[in-house]
């Protein structure tokens, strides 16, 4: 019964987005993001996604889409921006990463740290070379989040919005 951030932006004349992870019910219809001040939902209600050719949901039709996940999220994120940048909008982007498991990861992501010597701590009882392989993983996840901000803020920019665009960046799974 408390309301949600979504809720009062929505009371107070934004058009309201969720793209990617509501990890808070799934069960219950009166959890959906739409029922909790989202006007448009697309992405997952669980903690975690197929990381290439996801089963998404879209306003509550679920289908299988191709590509990487944060890229498919990215799209619809796009088409939010794209419908609703005449109005007050409030876009909330969760795309899933950095999460174990990091990858697969589309290769423009990855590529970048393969075969680098990456600076790894020393774990006692855990090899140095799969701490290596691990955090080569979380990086090329972390490109794709960043690679993927990136094509909203050159959206932003190019509908004439991102000045008047307050953007909030936040992490889960902030362990690493």
């Amino acid at each position: 019964n408390v309301p949600t951030l979504a809720e009062e932006l929505k009371r107070a004349g934004y058009r309201t987005g969720l793209v990617g992870k509501w990890h808070l019910g799934h069960t219950k219809a009166e959890f959906y993001p739409t029922n909790r001040g989202f006007d448009y939902f697309a992405g997952g209600l669980r903690g975690s996604s197929e990381m290439m050719d996801p089963i998404l949901l879209e306003n509550g039709m679920t289908r299988q889409y191709k590509g990487g996940l944060t890229d498919v999220l990215a799209d619809f994120a796009l088409g939010f921006l794209r419908t609703y940048r005449e109005q007050p909008f409030a876009l909330f982007f969760h795309p899933f990463r950095p999460h174990a498991p990091y990858v697969p990861v589309p290769e423009q992501d990855r590529e970048p740290y393969r075969g680098k010597k990456l600076t790894v701590p020393e774990v006692e009882g855990v090899p140095r070379e799969r701490i290596r392989e691990i955090t080569e993983k979380y990086y090329a996840s972390i490109s794709s989040v960043d690679r993927n901000l990136g094509r909203i803020l050159a959206e932003l920019e190019r509908l004439g919005v991102l000045d008047d665009t307050i953007i909030i960046f936040t992490g889960d799974n902030g362990y690493n």
